[in-house]
This record gives C-alpha cells, structure tokens and sequence, in this order.
C-alpha cells in the first residue's frame, strides 16, 4: 500500500482554505448567536450577521398552509391523487 506524500499547496490557495474556514465558523456562530438564551456580543457577531428566527418561522409556517391547501384541494377533487402524508397521519 502506498503511503500518501504531504504536497505543499500554495500560498494563495492555503489563504483561500483559511478565508472560506473563517467564512464559514462565523456563519454558524451566528446561526447559535440567533437562538434564544445565547449571549455572543454584538461585537463580535452585530444583528445583520444574524439568523432571523422569527422570520424563518413565519416562512414554514406559511409554507405549510400552502401544503395544507394543496392537499385539501387534492382530497377535495375527487381524483386519485397521490399524497407524500400517510392517510394515518391526517387528520
């Protein structure tokens, strides 16, 4: 079995790595900085670098009364029309 050589890489392309790891470690910091009873100050992650919860809740919220209606639409039509929820968990 051969045994993998280290290759350098360079220096603009190992800068890249460590921007798009920064980039990323922040983006999911301010993913938890979002959610309730966690302190991260605002200097450190500011409120637009921010996940809106209230937001994102509102969209699915919204997103599954248009599923709700399509499948009520669905069941009202008469047709046989496939749905991805099982007829046990309907209500």
């Amino acid at each position: 079995m051969a045994t993998p050589r280290a290759v350098a890489l360079p220096l603009g392309v190992r800068a890249t790595l460590f921007r798009e790891a920064i980039r990323g470690l922040r983006r999911h910091l301010g993913v938890i900085a979002s959610l309730p009873e966690t302190d991260v100050p605002e200097r450190i992650i500011p409120p637009s670098e921010r996940f809106d919860l209230d937001a994102e809740v509102k969209r699915a919220q919204q997103a599954e009364r248009g599923f709700q209606r399509l499948l009520d639409a669905a069941r009202a039509s008469g047709a046989d029309v496939y749905s991805p929820v099982a007829s046990d968990d309907q209500e």
